[in-house]
């Protein structure tokens, strides 16, 4: 069966939106959204994120950002992607002049 995620009104504290979310994809083990990032922010505010049990896939559409993964730092473009395995602790920040736009999948292992 085909679905539509329609875009939910942008909540001004949440740079994160959830398009579909496990309970909404077949066979419950993935999530899939985009993230728009002002210059400066940084996910997660503070601090570093884990997905214990899930691979994150991110794509960059817009911007750039700087992304720091299990004490590596890399710049990301767009075009690119990048795969942060599962129970890896990682952030990223938009250090450009621009939105940063970045579309992402965790995919439960």
């Amino acid at each position: 069966m085909m679905r539509i995620a329609r875009k939910p009104e942008k909540d001004a504290d949440a740079p994160v939106t959830t398009l579909f979310a496990e309970g909404d994809v077949p066979g419950g083990r993935a999530s899939f959204g985009i993230a728009v990032l002002s210059p400066g922010d940084r996910i997660p505010a503070s601090g570093v994120s884990v997905h214990d049990d899930c691979d994150e896939y991110s794509y960059v559409v817009k911007g750039t950002a700087l992304v720091h993964v299990q004490g590596e730092t890399v710049r990301l473009h767009p075009g690119d992607g990048l795969l942060i395995p599962a129970g890896a602790a990682h952030w990223a920040r938009n250090d450009g002049s621009e939105p940063l736009e970045i579309v992402w999948a965790l995919v439960r292992r």
